[in-house]
């Protein structure tokens, strides 16, 4: 009996010590991700947790780097933004609009982060002085449609009237889908974006709208997803456009990903969040 009463208290305590383990780990996991109502509008900060809204500083600082997922439901889809912390610059800073490829769709918006400018920026966040916007598409989707056009601008709007930045800086950036929805969604709003950074996309868009943007295309001409002749397609066609400012590179020794060189390179970076050129619309 007493075997037997011994048994049953090691077993219970095993089963106490399980337990708690599992309580604490869902009480965390609570605490590091709060939902937020559809269609509130408001912002959920996944990193750090479990702040909500922007707490600004006397000076006007942000605590950051930080990354959030703001849900605009029903009105348009969640997505997922970069705010760099700090003071921003005179004026606020600059907004880069990233889209994502075809792995990346669905319904979690940090995804949207995984490939592409995600990583680069996450690797080394100073390096990229700029608020970062992640809109995402449903599955089965893609850039083409006047609908996932409306879910970058409201995603936008909702960044340009929350956080310091500034209208005059927005570039719209984005790599395979992506890359092709960078001349879809800008030939639908040409108005809203000052630069565009399309990687190895299809030719798509119209050229004499997006002529008027200063672009910088690349690709890798060992891409065997999308043709490095697309990239030099549209070239083509946004010289034919009469486009002032349009540039191509293309790396020999790269396939479809050419955005991990691309967005490694400083040079593009700084091209990214530069000022608006004097002289173009």
């Amino acid at each position: 009996m007493a075997r037997a009463a011994w048994l049953v208290a090691i077993m219970m305590l095993v089963v106490g010590i399980v337990v708690g383990a599992l309580l604490v780990a869902l009480f965390g996991t609570m605490r590091r991700s709060q939902t937020l109502p559809a269609g509130s509008g408001s912002t959920t900060v996944t990193t750090p947790a479990p702040t909500i809204q922007h707490a600004t500083a006397v000076d006007g600082s942000i605590p950051g780097p930080r990354v959030e997922v703001v849900d605009l439901r029903p009105h348009a889809r969640p997505f997922a933004r970069f705010i760099p912390g700090g003071t921003p610059p005179p004026g606020g800073w600059p907004i880069i609009v990233f889209l994502h490829g075809r792995m990346e769709q669905g319904s979690d918006p940090l995804r949207a982060m995984s490939v592409g400018l995600g990583p680069a920026l996450l690797r080394e966040a100073s390096r990229i002085p700029a608020v970062v916007i992640f809109p995402q598409f449903p599955e089965g989707g893609n850039w083409k449609s006047d609908e996932r056009a409306d879910d970058v601008i409201a995603a936008l709007d909702q960044t340009l009237g929350s956080v310091p930045t500034s209208v005059a800086r927005v570039t719209l950036t984005g790599l395979s889908m992506g890359g092709q929805g960078v001349y879809e969604v800008a030939s639908r709003h040409p108005d809203r974006f000052k630069r565009l950074g399309p990687l190895c996309g299809w030719a798509s868009g119209d050229a004499t709208v997006l002529a008027t943007l200063p672009t910088w295309i690349h690709h890798g001409e060992k891409d065997s997803v999308i043709a490095s002749s697309e990239s030099v397609t549209m070239r083509d066609r946004l010289v034919a456009a009469s486009a002032k400012d349009v540039r191509l590179s293309l790396y020999p020794d790269d396939g479809h990903d050419c955005w991990s060189r691309a967005y490694a390179d400083q040079e593009f970076i700084a091209w990214l969040i530069a000022p608006h050129p004097a002289g173009l619309r």
